[in-house]
């Protein structure tokens, strides 16, 4: 039997499957990112706000942008509520962040990915 997709819990700040995703990288296989763009947490964040406003995008954008760009075995199949949503899902992959501004975007996800687990073992 052979797996042709994989999905996990994967976004700018929930990175912990980065194995898998390498894995399906060498096997072929697709990995399909669930909670991809990871709204709430993003949405009040002030630096992706930033990132975003500099990308003349929204951070729902900016974080399915950067799936977009994470590697070729991702197929994005980001959920919508209407029409403007749907319509701005599918202009993510337009957004042109710079690589400067991706590699602060990595790291600072990183760190709040740290800040939230840590918060979840407290809790």
């Amino acid at each position: 039997m052979e797996v042709a997709t994989v999905q996990n819990v994967y976004n700018l700040i929930v990175r912990k499957h980065d194995d898998v995703l390498s894995c399906c990288e060498q096997n072929g296989t697709a990995f399909i990112p669930f909670l991809a763009a990871a709204s709430g947490d993003l949405a009040i964040s002030k630096t992706m706000a930033g990132i975003a406003a500099r990308a003349g995008a929204t951070p729902t954008q900016v974080a399915l942008a950067w799936l977009w760009r994470k590697s070729p075995a991702i197929i994005l199949i980001p959920g919508t509520t209407s029409i403007k949503y749907l319509e701005e899902n599918a202009a993510s992959g337009d957004v042109n962040c710079r690589r400067r501004a991706r590699h602060r975007r990595n790291e600072r996800s990183r760190r709040q990915l740290h800040a939230l687990q840590g918060a979840q073992l407290r809790d």
